[in-house]
């Protein structure tokens, strides 16, 4: 319905936690399985990618493989009753004082997480001197938008066919992938991307014509399309004999990954560091040398619990959260540039269901002392306020649900 694609329309926030809690799932789909040791084929020979026209037969849909289901370190709070098709305005506003409420409870929880987690042993702080973005503006696929609705297909585009297949493998994919798979895939733009140590969500290149910078709708990158080149870059590896290679290849493009300050990056740099560790396993299960592969601590539990951190973080931005709180949990979010800027968006959503005045720092001071992306921001203050039915379509079915999903289980999802 209209109204609900104007509640989650904005792809920054709405749009990129749904495709970060999708990306969780399929990340997750178990350890990487292989037969054994085997002899390394033949290298295959590359082939430099073009951009092409998108291609028109549409990507069947597929069942989401299930995570293992971990358990929440906190107990589960009383929820505020669901809103049905019958709420009002004073529903919403009756779930954002709740929210409140919730708050200033779940701030000190959120701290002592985020004490433990040492999010940095995964993200080391990157520079900011060389910036990928207008080299990957014409790299990846871009996804339609409501202002684009055709996708853009970049020079790293992999056919349709090739990653199903790759979807579809599950958790086998470097068991069952064929040398017919990889015939012909060129991986010397990752290498190239050494060049850089970071990347901002600069809209360079195709996107650049697309939305103006006031406008909420930020065209995104095909992230799901990056974690399916970190699955062949190691397949190829193991073929060629350069793990190593593959591993700092794979690990330089999720620190990038990192730096965008977007939810659903963040989370595919995770599942690409996850990977990563699989991979140095499994390459010494079956006898190859893994010297100097330094693979960063990811874990299960580690995944969850930035999950929850992360979702939870947004709804501590939210009207009625008292500034003091929302400063002390902005300053313990293991990612604070998505919690400002994606926040923000939230805030802007929710401002006019709100009864009383809102008294808060202009967040352009707070993301300017943080080192977050001004346009960004720019985006997340233009978006336009939910009517009654997106607000409440949020509450029922929104993949984060303010301050409680601190609390949540995601591996149940």
């Amino acid at each position: 319905m209209a109204s609900r694609k104007r509640a989650f329309g904005l792809a920054v926030v709405a749009g990129a936690l749904v495709m970060a809690l999708w990306t969780w799932r399929a990340a997750d789909a178990g350890p990487v399985r292989t037969r054994g040791s085997a002899a390394p084929a033949a290298a295959t020979q590359p082939r430099t990618a073009t951009p092409r026209a998108p291609e028109p037969e549409p990507a069947p849909a597929a069942p989401v493989p299930q995570p293992p289901r971990t358990e929440s370190l906190v107990p589960v709070p009383a929820r505020p009753e669901q809103p049905g098709d019958g709420g009002t305005t004073a529903t919403v506003a009756a779930w954002l004082r709740s929210n409140a409420e919730e708050a200033r409870r779940a701030v000190d929880i959120l701290c002592q997480e985020h004490e433990s987690l040492r999010f940095e042993r995964v993200f080391p702080p990157h520079k900011t001197e060389q910036d990928a973005a207008e080299f990957m503006a014409l790299q990846v696929d871009w996804m339609a938008t409501e202002h684009h609705p055709e996708p853009v297909l970049g020079a790293a585009h992999l056919a349709t066919g090739l990653r199903d297949r790759v979807r579809d493998l599950g958790p086998d994919w470097l068991l069952k992938l064929t040398d017919d798979d990889l015939r012909g895939l060129d991986f010397s733009w990752l290498q190239r991307l050494r060049e850089f140590d970071h990347w901002t969500p600069r809209l360079v290149g195709p996107p650049s014509n697309w939305p103006r910078e006031d406008s909420p709708f930020l065209p995104l990158a095909d992230y799901l399309q990056l974690q399916t080149w970190g699955k062949l870059r190691f397949a190829a590896a193991l073929r060629t004999g350069d793990l190593l290679a593959a591993s700092a290849d794979v690990q330089h493009l999720a620190q990038l990954l990192h730096s965008q300050g977007i939810l659903v990056a963040d989370m595919v740099a995770l599942a690409l560091m996850n990977m990563d560790a699989r991979m140095r396993d499994t390459a010494e299960q079956m006898g190859s040398s893994v010297t100097g592969w330094e693979p960063r601590p990811v874990d299960a539990e580690l995944r969850d619990r930035f999950k929850r951190m992360s979702a939870a973080s947004l709804g501590f931005m939210l009207p009625g959260v008292p500034e003091d709180v929302m400063r002390r949990a902005l300053a313990c979010s293991p990612t604070r540039c998505v919690t400002l800027i994606e926040g923000t968006a939230q805030f802007s959503h929710f401002e006019h269901f709100w009864p009383e005045p809102v008294g808060r720092t202009s967040p352009d001071a707070l993301v300017a002392a943080a080192g977050c992306d001004g346009g960004l921001l720019r985006r997340a203050r233009s978006v336009p306020p939910a009517d009654l039915e997106a607000a409440l379509a949020f509450l029922r079915e929104g993949p984060s649900a303010g301050v409680a999903s601190l609390f949540v289980d995601f591996g149940a999802r």
